[in-house]
């Protein structure tokens, strides 16, 4: 949404949708980097969840959980920027 608002090209992945607001500023480009790695993670939990192993999805959680808490607290500091809260 926030790519959009700003009247940004529309993009085709998750992935490419990370990259992008690390372009734009929102996000640390090294940090978009990260979550564009975890799109493809989020890409085979979704088409080959019947093949996939628990054990990776427990070690992802374990290890980059904090990391969707981080893009969370951008995505807030980014809107309040916005809105001048």
């Amino acid at each position: 949404m926030i790519i959009s608002e700003e009247g940004a090209e529309m993009l085709e992945t998750y992935r490419e949708a990370f990259l992008r607001l690390g372009e734009m500023g929102v996000i640390p480009r090294d940090f978009s980097t990260r979550l564009a790695q975890m799109a493809g993670f989020r890409n085979i939990l979704v088409r080959q969840y019947s093949e996939f192993d628990l054990n990776k999805l427990l070690d992802f959680l374990k290890t980059k959980l904090e990391d969707l808490e981080q893009f969370s607290d951008y995505i807030k500091e980014y809107l309040r920027s916005k809105t001048g809260d």
